[in-house]
């Protein structure tokens, strides 16, 4: 019984068993000013992806869907070449994976960012660093941004990252694993809850590269903690 709990809490909250001593002396720490938020819809912020021009928003459902748009007081907002106001009510119509929207902000300097904006049922996650890439290790210092569908309030963190696994560092995408850490403390790890789970500070990404049937983990987990 006691073995199936601590299977149980490994695997579910996807923590990891052991202590990551592993640590970096940090030359450089991401500021913590929210620079990602380009605008918020209904209070949230959303996330981009520069490189490629992408601006994903998570939502609850499909179908139609309005939303409050607001942006700071010197920039201007414009979606699908329409001025948006702030705080304005948007309504984005009847919305669903292949819906795109081409966003444009201009803030007081004069300078405008375009993007494609896409909604999603998934929660998404940002990662932000100095570096080329994440490394193998040692973990590198970064700011870790995850939003949720139908939930106003983000998480906005300091984190350590690092590339994880065996084999599986070789394939194009990678896992990572990650600590969350005190902003003015950055060896001092902070447990926090993300999506619904209980509360740790280490944490896992995992891509699934080379498991095609995902799912199937999910179907045997939920079988199996339900026979406890």
């Amino acid at each position: 019984m006691l073995e199936k709990l601590i299977a149980k809490i490994v695997i579910v909250l996807t923590g990891l068993a052991v202590f990551t001593s592993c640590f970096e002396e940090f030359d450089y720490v991401p500021e913590m000013n929210h620079e990602d938020a380009l605008f918020f819809i209904n209070g949230q912020k959303n996330l981009y992806d520069t490189a490629t021009g992408l601006m994903l928003f998570p939502v609850s459902g499909w179908g139609h869907f309005s939303a409050n748009l607001s942006f700071n007081q010197l920039s201007e907002l414009y979606v699908d070449g329409r001025k948006i106001s702030n705080h304005e009510e948007f309504n984005f119509g009847a919305i669903g994976s292949e819906s795109t929207f081409i966003v444009e902000t201009t803030n007081n300097e004069g300078l405008t960012k375009t993007f494609n904006l896409k909604f999603t049922l998934l929660p998404v996650v940002k990662v932000t660093h100095r570096y080329a890439k994440i490394p193998d290790e040692p973990k590198i210092i970064s700011t870790f941004c995850l939003i949720c569908p139908g939930e106003r309030q983000s998480v906005y963190r300091y984190a350590e990252i690092e590339v994880r696994g065996g084999s599986t560092k070789d394939h194009p995408k990678k896992s990572f694993g990650f600590t969350l850490v005190d902003e003015n403390d950055l060896k001092k790890e902070v447990p926090l809850s993300l999506l619904g789970m209980p509360p740790a500070s280490d944490w896992i990404l995992n891509s699934g590269y080379i498991e095609n049937f995902i799912t199937k983990r999910i179907e045997f987990l939920d079988k199996y903690f339900n026979d406890l």
